[in-house]
């Protein structure tokens, strides 16, 4: 027992002596010995609206320390990942599900740390839609155009969604991006006219309906190119008056219907007369698809039947409105009765309006001199003996 506080010393000593080794180095070198850690990305005070994070750094190996070494990287002062980091080379530790804050982050090797760096993870901004071309207002003779834009997922975080080229209020094509990127929709043989255009992109619908993000809308005029005439001979070549310029259009209709109720338009020119032959196009609502309605008649009218409720949207088929015309469907529904069977005892029916009465000829006059007709008219078996009788009646006054 008496040998026991001497090995007691001897086995601080060596536990100590790496460290008083290094002491004694440091004391006599004037050169670094411990590894140095540099950070390399995010750079201290940087913002993302990710919340999935690459963290990059140096580790410099110092006098005689290893050339690899086990390296910590703690968030927030919470481990977050280890690694082996070897001298000299970039280390990235990737980190994902980050809260949307303020975090301090920090990398330890060896018997050396970095300096502390704070990183903010900020909400992004709501999806956007930004057209590129063509800019707005845009004249051409060619009717041949690409749409270009540009599709911001922001908050969405959607790996996929669909867009759609608008045209004066028709959906004439559709396709897929993925994330944020620039896409096109290209048109051919767009006829002469003058169009609002714009490009709508679907949200998700979990954890619940959003309503799909539009962007601005522009105005496009297509042009048709003049048709040039050869002059005539010894006649002095002289040029057509320019034509009128095209008339727009505008859509009379109710602003409410009910469903299975009838439903009537009337198109008009800015001249408020009425216009045959026009072809109304019916945009039902929640993308069922369009209507092409019959040709208006003389009077400019056309119908049709809703049998979906919802916001119904009308344009023409060919042709410029003044404005955008809509109206509301209820989903209830007013049914129209049909005509009831007349009881036998009725009184007869009423001849229909604006009908000519039926035609009465003239009576034949009679004779001047006809005898009248008698009161009291007598069979013809009784006129004979009543004759006879008179005679006897005279014969016997005779006498």
């Amino acid at each position: 027992m008496r040998f026991l506080p001497s090995l007691l010393l001897i086995f601080f000593a060596s536990a100590l002596w790496p460290y008083s080794a290094l002491l004694q180095s440091n004391s006599t070198n004037a050169s670094i010995t411990l590894p140095d850690v540099e950070l390399d990305s995010p750079y201290d005070n940087a913002a993302t609206t990710s919340r999935n994070v690459d963290f990059s750094f140096h580790y410099y190996k110092r006098g005689t320390v290893a050339e690899e070494s086990l390296c910590a990287l703690y968030i927030d002062t919470v481990l977050a990942a280890q690694v082996k980091a070897k001298t000299g080379q970039a280390t990235t530790i990737s980190i994902t599900g980050l809260e949307r804050k303020e975090h301090k982050w920090q990398v330890f090797c060896h018997l050396s740390q970095s300096n502390l760096y704070t990183l903010n993870i900020i909400e992004p901004p709501p999806p956007k839609v930004t057209l590129s071309y063509p800019p707005n207002p845009f004249t051409t003779t060619n009717g041949s155009i690409r749409f270009s834009y540009h599709y911001s997922t922001g908050n969405d975080e959607l790996n996929k969604t669909a867009c759609s080229l608008v045209l004066s209020g028709i959906v004439e094509a559709s396709s897929n991006i993925s994330g944020d990127a620039d896409s096109s929709f290209y048109l051919a043989d767009i006829p002469p006219g003058t169009y609002s255009w714009m490009v709508q992109c679907d949200r998700p619908s979990f954890p619940m309906q959003k309503p799909p993000v539009q962007s601005e809308f522009r105005v496009l005029q297509v042009k048709a190119l003049p048709i040039p005439k050869a002059p005539k001979k010894n006649q002095t070549n002289t040029s057509a008056p320019p034509p009128p310029p095209p008339k727009k259009f505008e859509i009379s209709t109710p602003d409410e219907g009910n469903i299975g109720s009838f439903f009537e338009l009337i198109v008009v020119d800015e001249d408020s007369k009425p216009v045959s032959g026009a072809e109304v196009i019916v945009i039902m609502p929640g993308k069922i698809g369009n209507l092409s309605l019959p040709k208006t008649d003389l009077l400019g009218r056309t119908s049709f039947t809703p049998n979906v409720s919802g916001t119904y949207h009308f344009t023409l088929k060919s042709g410029t409105l003044l404005s955008e015309y809509s109206a509301y469907i209820s989903p209830e529904k007013k049914s129209q009765a049909a005509p009831f069977p007349s009881p036998k005892n009725s009184s007869p029916p009423s001849p229909p309006p604006n009908s000519s009465p039926p035609t009465r000829f003239p009576e034949e006059p009679a004779p001047r001199n006809a005898t009248p007709p008698s009161p009291f008219p007598l069979p013809k078996e009784c006129m004979l003996p009543s004759f006879l009788g008179l005679i006897a009646l005279g014969f016997a006054f005779a006498k």
